[in-house]
């Protein structure tokens, strides 16, 4: 049988501003307070025992599987969909602007590097 409790401490409330919480460790021999563990917050709600390998996940992270990493990375290009506009720029499909144009010659060069369009009327 573990031979210490952990007992949270919660500040009292309304106290000054440098109080926080903590956890007690009390000797079951003698109920004494063998250490005052600090944390960074005011109040304990529970002490839970973990599992070691749920301790070391969350000092991991949780973008560890490369492939569900990959695929929300992938899913993330369209969140941001469409791409904003750069001003002065025109996509190679859109519509000519001008008042009664009837045709859009569009001629394409292969270029190392991104897709190059240039339109002629």
């Amino acid at each position: 049988m573990e031979r210490l409790l952990y007992v949270g401490e919660s500040a009292l409330r309304g106290s000054l501003a440098d109080a926080s919480a903590s956890v007690a460790v009390v000797s079951r021999d003698d109920w004494t307070v063998v250490a005052r563990i600090p944390l960074p917050c005011d109040e304990v709600y529970d002490i839970v025992v973990a599992p070691e390998a749920l301790i070391e996940g969350v000092r991991r992270g949780f973008r560890t599987n490369p492939v569900r990493t990959a695929e929300r990375d992938q899913l993330a290009l369209f969140d941001a969909w469409p791409p904003p506009r750069r001003p002065g720029r025109t996509s190679c499909g859109s519509r000519s602007s001008r008042k009664g144009s009837r045709g859009l010659t569009i001629s394409m060069r292969a270029t190392p590097g991104p897709l190059a369009c240039a339109s002629s009327e």
